[in-house]
């Protein structure tokens, strides 16, 4: 991308190095060092001004390789037995890529300065239009709805009413509108379900507060048990009729979900949604459920046992529904409340900051070992990856600013394992930190003061900075921005299913600042090689003992962020292990870029 531009001066003292060669290349391939060297000018050429760019499975053939390829030594296994893909048990979700959006702060569609439904359908078609031959649309498949039911704060997490929309955001019409709207495209809705705790001013609140039905609906003690926080400052609240349990704070009191009353009513509230067409819900602050003393109040049996009947209950009546689980902890946890059958999916919370910090510093180890784990550790379709969400500083902000950053770990996500989530904005590069309104500020569509195209009116909240710059508007039209990249790599992922479906496994590399991985699904593959550092790699040598490979596989280019497909790939000679010995699919792998090569039989 502008690696060229700037240091296009460099090239002649990196060509004498390059010519010289590492003291490997000298003794094993001292006679392709010159032709190394020529092929890393064709590519300089070629990758000047370009920008990242998809190739379209249909196109493979045109880019038949003509690089040298290693001397083939050993019979590659046979491809046998490949599964027929239609045929797969794997859940509609584990191909999807959502996208996290907050109703509040997306598009306000009446002037009032607060973003509501009808925006959002308004919107869709930036979200995806529908038609899989335009590249113009982010390409998503699925969107989770931050909480829409009624509720008295701006996030909408101290629910008033589970069976009506805020009014801020519309009502039940504008809803159904929205969801027909989004099914139409293509993109399937999960909402923010939050069943946890409700508002202190929940009609079931004020009545238990009365003593009434609903006082065995909250957890009570006469006197202050005194437990540790979990969430914040203590969890016990005092009141005029007792001491309330509210994990994370007095306004949210905690439901009693060892009470069959208040699972019965849960459970008939989200089928209820169900039975309109959602297609699922997000639980928030899963891991919080049921406590059971001081030192019990997170990750408790009782919890699992609570979402795993909620769970069941729901796919009883809808077997399609989407249940997943925020668990704020280290993925042993995470992945436990899925191979339990408490969650059909789960948030990992590793790869996103092995993700980001591999992109700041160039530890490309961490990052690999988190793909690989994300791969095989979670059933297919149960891990949720994200860099960033709602709760978390952004992306950029983390980065300081670095855009060029920030397209790497948006490359290693949405070519890696697991079913990406993408918090809206991200793909903008906003920055924002805490407090969390400001990682929750309007979203910019335009360059046009002081709505920015989000709204007619004064914004709920100033925008995220630089507005004039970091809008829809601006980065459509640019196709090196990082909107246009994020639009690549979903078209990319849509047309290559196994950078969704298939596993993970690591290469091998001389340099410690490359990230290489292989997937693989039945007969196909993909190569994802991410070079972290400042310093382009020359004829990289990848090597894998053993793995999935069979047959013998022609490789494509299909992504490339800094280049233009750039120069052809060679093809892989794989082992009788099904691996690869000293691999060298490209000349050069320019610094700070992502290239994924695809292997196709």
């Amino acid at each position: 991308m502008q690696y060229f531009g700037r240091h296009a001066r460099r090239f002649t003292d990196s060509l004498s190095q390059l010519m010289v060669g590492s003291g490997r290349l000298r003794r094993r391939r001292a006679g392709r060092a010159v032709m190394v060297s020529i092929a890393a000018v064709v590519l300089l050429a070629a990758c000047a001004g370009q920008t990242p760019s998809v190739i379209p499975p249909s196109s493979s053939d045109a880019l038949a390789s003509t690089a040298p390829a290693t001397p083939v030594t050993q019979t590659p296994p046979a491809c046998s037995g490949i599964a027929d893909p239609a045929s797969s048990d794997a859940p509609w979700w584990q191909d999807r890529v959502f996208y996290e959006a907050f109703v509040r702060s997306f598009a306000d569609s009446d002037g009032d300065g607060i973003g509501d439904l009808n925006g959002m359908t308004a919107r869709l078609d930036y979200l995806n239009d529908g038609n899989v031959a335009t590249s113009d649309d982010l390409g998503v498949t699925g969107v989770w709805l931050m909480p829409i039911f009624t509720s008295g704060s701006y996030h909408g997490y101290d629910v008033l009413d589970y069976e009506s929309i805020d009014p801020r955001y519309g009502d039940l019409d504008a809803f159904r509108t929205f969801l027909e709207a989004a099914h139409q495209r293509g993109i399937k809705v999960i909402l923010d379900l939050v069943i946890n705790h409700t508002s202190v001013d929940h009609p079931w609140f004020i009545d238990a507060l009365a003593g009434g039905e609903h006082r065995d609906w909250y957890v009570w003690r006469d006197a202050n048990p005194n437990w540790p926080g979990v969430a914040g400052g203590s969890p016990w609240h005092s009141s005029t009729a007792g001491w309330y349990y509210g994990a994370f704070w007095s306004g949210m009191p905690d439901l009693n979900l060892t009470n069959p009353n208040v699972t019965a009513e849960l459970v008939r509230v989200a089928n209820k949604w169900l039975d309109m067409g959602v297609d699922g819900f997000r639980l928030d602050a899963a891991k919080h459920l049921i406590e059971t003393g001081p030192a019990t109040q997170v990750n408790t049996p009782e919890t699992r046992e609570w979402l795993s009947g909620f769970r069941a209950a729901l796919h009883a009546e809808h077997p399609e529904a989407l249940v997943i689980g925020e668990v704020w902890e280290s993925r042993v946890v995470t992945l436990g409340y899925v191979t339990d059958g408490s969650l059909d999916m789960a948030f990992d919370f590793g790869l996103g900051p092995a993700a980001v910090g591999a992109a700041r510093l160039g530890d490309a180890s961490t990052l690999t070992v988190n793909l690989e784990e994300v791969a095989s550790r979670y059933p297919a379709g149960g891990a949720a990856t994200f860099l960033t969400n709602h709760d978390q500083p952004r992306v950029m902000t983390n980065l300081q600013g670095n855009a060029v950053a920030a397209g790497l770990a948006a490359d290693a996500l949405l070519t890696g394992p697991g079913v990406p989530f993408i918090y809206y904005g991200e793909e903008l590069g906003l920055k924002g930190s805490k407090p969390d309104e400001n990682i929750r500020t309007p979203f910019p569509w335009t360059t046009a003061e002081p709505g920015y195209g989000f709204t007619t009116g004064t914004p709920w909240r100033r925008l995220a900075p630089d507005p004039k710059i970091l809008n829809v508007e601006v980065e459509a039209a640019d196709p090196r921005s990082l909107l246009s990249r994020y639009r690549t790599l979903i078209q990319t992922r849509n047309a290559y299913p196994v950078l969704a479906s298939g596993g993970v496994w690591r290469l091998e590399a001389a340099r410690g600042d490359l990230a290489v991985t292989l997937r693989w699904l039945n007969d196909r593959g993909a190569l994802v090689i991410q070079n972290l550092g400042d310093l382009p790699a020359e004829a990289p040598e990848l090597t894998l003992a053993s793995g999935p490979l069979c047959g013998s596989p022609k490789a494509t280019i299909v992504y490339a962020s800094a280049a233009d497909a750039g120069p052809m790939a060679a093809d892989p000679s794989v082992t009788a292990e099904g691996g690869l010995d000293g691999y060298v699919p490209l000349p050069r792998i320019p610094a700070r870029s992502t290239v994924v090569v695809a292997f196709t039989p």
